[in-house]
């Protein structure tokens, strides 16, 4: 029993022992980190999916709640499955709609919805503004990195959208939203 701790050294089969176990610990932990940060990836990518989908249906719906009407066609457009045409009352450079001295709005300004027809992935806003309306006038990138805008309804009191959108890293994560608005600024019949 003395010999065992008179030993001065480590034999070559406990080093072995040793680093093996070293390098299972070692590669259980690299393991674990890689996995980690691929969580933080996917949940990174989750997240800037869902805040792009939410900035989309955003400026869609709030259009949509101050138009006045949804049109079939205007130009060149035609609404369809991924066109949206909204009929919106003018505003001036205060903010405030444009109308005549009995209070009845007299100008409107037409927006339009669409994929963009040189970069598939890109949803556009095109305005067409009225004389004197204070929005502006061109096109404006909505979002990128999205597949599918679709207009799901389109009736005289309400609009359904959906929108498919894609992740930046990889194309396996979507995100799809729907959203349905009520257009407030409806013709009143007279």
């Amino acid at each position: 029993m003395g010999a065992i701790f008179n030993k001065k050294g480590v034999t070559i089969a406990e080093l072995a022992v040793a680093a093996t176990i070293g390098l299972l610990a070692l590669g259980v932990l690299f393991y674990v980190s890689f996995t980690l940060q691929d969580n933080i990836r996917a949940t990174s990518e989750i997240l800037g999916i869902n805040e792009n989908g939410r900035k989309v249906m955003s400026i869609v719906s709030r259009d949509i709640r101050k138009a006045e009407s949804v049109l079939t066609s205007y130009l060149s457009y035609t609404a369809g499955a991924s066109t949206l045409i909204l009929r919106v009352p003018s505003i001036d450079g205060s903010g405030k709609l444009i109308t005549d001295a009995n209070g009845d709005i007299t100008k409107y300004d037409i927006i339009i919805y669409t994929m963009d027809t040189t970069e598939t992935d890109k949803l556009i806003r095109r305005t067409y503004p009225a004389v004197g309306s204070s929005r502006y006038n061109g096109i404006e990138t909505v979002a990128k990195k999205i597949d599918t805008f679709n207009v799901t309804t389109a009736s005289s009191e309400s609009v359904g959208v959906e929108i498919l959108t894609q992740a930046a890293l990889t194309s396996k994560i979507q995100g799809r939203l729907k959203t349905s608005c009520i257009l407030r600024n409806k013709e009143r019949e007279l």
